[in-house]
């Protein structure tokens, strides 16, 4: 069978979901309830003997496969069960760490003042205060690379053209008509990957409203920290000081993607997927992560990473500073971090992890702006 909430294939008998831990009977326990069907005669005794057994049984046989799947033995975790419930959130101001790497991700979350914004699994911008009461769409459509120049919220649309929402008078308006990617601000600048003009660099100016290219070659993962550019190609990562223009390469093999961290480059390599950290004061890598990664992000000291299929998708955290692991037994991606709170994808809603207690809860609104 299909589980109804995941979407994952399940065995017939299975009373819990062994990806998310839904209740599969919930759903039809609660119809006979309303419906005052439900009588409790010795042949319904006996089901209910057989379904607990049952449910024992799909117990044990989810132990067995959890272990019996992890072929990469020297990933050591602790795993941290989870509960889809309410709990109250309140959101910070977004660090810039977080920002950054948000953006590196894909940027579906982002805050503003006493307001948070994110991308619901329709592609709508989603607006709340940062507790998430008042939560209402403000910008309907496919959007992505989502973030934040003082009172304008920058995204793109359906065609990638990026939009600049200002948020003290509503106007809408497109600032560059050309399809665009890895979106990060800094300073006065956008910088933009321009899709058409064979994939090369460019940034537009906030007060001049133009745009200047910055290079001439495939470029991807546009990030910008302490007046220098960096940005990877098929061949490593390279650096740009954008007082000089010199180019300079740093890592001299192909990456998936990374975000800076202080004196150092957290990157996942595209031919093994594992995260790697690269010192800028020594020149060294060393590897954090020995297993496959699909995305990550990082707040902190905090790295939160989508594990490999061997390990169900599940969202993984990784403490940079003490080194423990822990995997949380719910699978996501599409991943975004504000301190202690992960925004996250299931394929069916957006989400929101609480870290510390490991409850969830789905993040959804309506356009009358009300959260449900």
């Amino acid at each position: 069978m299909i589980c109804e909430k995941c979407g994952r294939i399940i065995d017939d008998d299975s009373r819990f979901c062994q990806y998310c831990g839904y209740d599969l009977y919930s759903r039809i326990e609660e119809e006979y309830e309303e419906d005052d069907l439900y009588v409790q005669t010795e042949s319904s005794k006996f089901k209910t003997i057989a379904l607990w057994v049952l449910v024992l049984g799909a117990i044990l046989l989810a132990v067995f496969y959890n272990n019996g799947t992890d072929s990469e033995e020297n990933w050591d975790y602790e795993e941290e069960e989870v509960e889809n419930v309410n709990y109250d959130v309140l959101f910070t101001p977004i660090s810039s760490q977080a920002q950054i790497s948000n953006s590196m991700s894909g940027g579906y979350l982002t805050t503003s003042g006493n307001h948070v914004y994110y991308i619901d699994n329709s592609g709508n911008i989603v607006q709340g205060d940062l507790d998430l009461q008042n939560s209402f769409i403000l910008v309907s459509g496919d959007c992505s690379y989502l973030t934040v120049y003082n009172d304008l919220l920058i995204y793109c649309d359906e065609n990638h053209y990026v939009y600049s929402f200002n948020l003290t008078n509503g106007l809408n308006q497109e600032i560059i008509d050309s399809a665009s990617y890895y979106l990060m601000v800094n300073d006065h600048y956008l910088y933009y990957q321009n899709d058409p003009d064979q994939e090369s660099i460019y940034r537009y100016d906030f007060n001049t409203q133009e745009s200047e290219k910055l290079n001439d070659e495939q470029s991807y993962n546009i990030c910008v920290y302490d007046q220098v550019l960096y940005y990877s190609t098929t061949t490593g990562l390279y650096c740009m000081d954008l007082t000089s223009n010199e180019v300079q390469q740093i890592i001299d093999e192909e990456i998936y993607t990374f975000t800076i961290l202080d004196d150092s480059i957290i990157y996942l390599k595209a031919d093994d997927l594992y995260i790697y950290s690269y010192d800028l004061t020594t020149n060294s890598s060393e590897c954090l992560v020995d297993i496959e990664v699909y995305e990550y992000v990082i707040d902190g000291n905090t790295l939160i990473f989508e594990a490999s299929s061997s390990y169900n998708y599940n969202i993984c955290l990784l403490d940079l500073e003490t080194g423990d692991a822990y995997q949380y037994s719910i699978p996501g991606e599409h991943l975004a971090i504000n301190a202690n709170y992960v925004y996250y994808s299931d394929g069916t809603d957006v989400n929101l992890l609480n870290l510390e207690t490991g409850d969830t809860m789905v993040l959804s609104c309506n356009i009358s702006g009300q959260l449900l």
